[in-house]
């Protein structure tokens, strides 16, 4: 069975306040919550900020739990990133968490480096690593992810997901393959194949989702079929889903 680990998605909402400057090159804010964390399962506190100040931004998120009365360390997310140049971007995201001690201890690092054309094609690499027993940081996964623009209405991207080996080294072990094209004003047909290698290392197709969604700013429908393979038979319909969108909601 292939493990694949998530890479880290996070999502920071910021709330600006008094510190921006007029510069918009420069400029700072941060935000304070309290809420019910389903995940979690108690009460949090979550501290956000956010400083730009010319290629660099960094944006910081804090998590404290509710725990007999009183609110404690629970969680640390740093997010780096640097425009190197016009079309370049490096990210570095760390992740901390605490010991039995309550000492703020690293959990994960991403390594992201963006490159994105004018013509909508480009390049992300992606490195995930968790620190070892000794707390030395390994690879545990790494993401090569490239976008193509075939033509005015059509795009292609591929991704490759390698896992560490017994070697030391990193070998694939997921493909991905999805195709984007505008076949309306308002119609777009995307296709996303999933490749697994088998025990010889031959590349086999296990998942195709096909989907056409409409969206004409006030109205949004889709429709998704989803086709997989029973123990490398042939891919057969396993789900469809239709789902409809008007601008009330509903």
């Amino acid at each position: 069975m292939v493990r694949v680990v998530g890479a880290l998605c996070l999502a920071f909402a910021f709330t600006p306040s008094v510190a921006q400057t007029p510069d918009s090159s420069n400029q700072s804010w941060s935000s304070s919550s309290d809420e019910q964390d389903a995940p979690v399962g108690s009460r949090t506190r979550k501290t956000e900020s956010h400083t730009t100040d010319g290629n660099r931004t960094i944006d910081k998120l804090s998590v404290q739990i509710l725990r007999s009365g009183s609110y404690e360390p629970y969680q640390d997310i740093e997010r780096e990133s640097v425009k190197v140049n016009a079309n370049t971007t490096r990210t570095i995201v760390r992740s901390y968490g605490r010991d039995s001690d309550g000492r703020r201890v690293l959990t994960q690092t991403t390594e992201e480096e963006t490159q994105a054309l004018p013509d909508g094609s480009g390049k992300v690499v992606r490195s995930t690593s968790n620190p070892d027993a000794n707390g030395r940081l390994q690879v545990v996964q790494r993401e090569v992810q490239e976008t193509k623009k075939l033509s005015p209405t059509l795009q292609e991207t591929s991704a490759t997901v390698m896992l560490p080996n017994s070697n030391g080294g990193l070998t694939p072990q997921m493909k991905t393959q999805e195709r984007k094209e505008r076949t309306g004003e308002h119609t777009v047909q995307v296709q996303k194949s999933t490749m697994l290698p088998d025990p010889e290392g031959r590349w086999q197709t296990e998942e195709v989702k096909q989907s056409t969604i409409t969206d004409d700013g006030k109205n949004r429908s889709s429709d998704e079929h989803v086709l997989r393979s029973d123990g490398g038979g042939p891919l057969a319909e396993v789900s469809r889903t239709v789902s409809k969108e008007s601008e009330d909601g509903t």
